[in-house]
């Protein structure tokens, strides 16, 4: 993907932004020489190679633990980049961006899957990474554990044991006296009640 929009999309997106340049410039009855078009066609190009790489899906930061770079939420506590199909009568109780989907059979010998964003609905958990989906319904969880910075859960009929991590990163905000942390503990009472 990253190819056909370097090499393809970017180049004519520099183009059509050097002729609109071209048109003002002759509209002030002043031209343009082909070196200075080449470089304002070079310029755009590399402005458009920027920003497709300034993209939330290339910037990770996955171990911000220092308090000083905490997020604040405030209702309903929404902070992402993509988005899910709802059924009917579903609705978004939770969701957040860059966390991180690993799996194991035990904490301490568990392996990064991806990274996305993950949503607690009124039926389900869902994780929607940039090479995984997981969407599980919450009647189906079997195990969860809490942890400081998140959550396992195993789901009947599954061995897998899935971990998501990466929530001690945003502060919740329902109250100025109120101020609970982003943990296990927290999600678990978001997602079973």
């Amino acid at each position: 993907m990253w190819f056909i929009y370097i090499f393809l999309v970017g180049p004519v997106l520099a183009m059509i932004c050097s002729v609109i340049i071209g048109v003002v410039f002759d509209t002030f009855g002043l031209s343009l020489t082909k070196e200075l078009t080449e470089q304002i066609v070079l310029f755009f190009w590399l402005i458009f190679v920027v920003i497709y790489f300034l993209h939330p899906k290339y910037i990770k930061l996955p171990f911000i633990n220092s308090s000083i770079n905490k997020i604040t939420l405030s209702s309903p506590y929404i902070l992402t980049t993509k988005t899910i199909n709802l059924e009917e009568d579903e609705k978004i109780k939770f969701a957040v961006t860059n966390i991180g989907l690993y799996e194991g059979q035990k904490q301490s010998d568990i392996n990064i899957v991806d990274y996305g964003d993950f949503f607690i609905t009124t039926k389900r958990i869902v994780f929607v990474g940039d090479r995984e989906l997981v969407s599980c319904d919450i009647e189906k969880i079997v195990t969860y554990q809490e942890f400081l910075d998140g959550f396992s859960f195993g789901v009947k009929n599954n061995e897998k044991i899935r971990y998501l991590l990466g929530f001690d990163k945003y502060e919740i905000k329902i109250k100025d006296d109120y101020k609970p942390n982003c943990d296990g503990a927290y999600l678990k009472g978001i997602i079973f009640n």
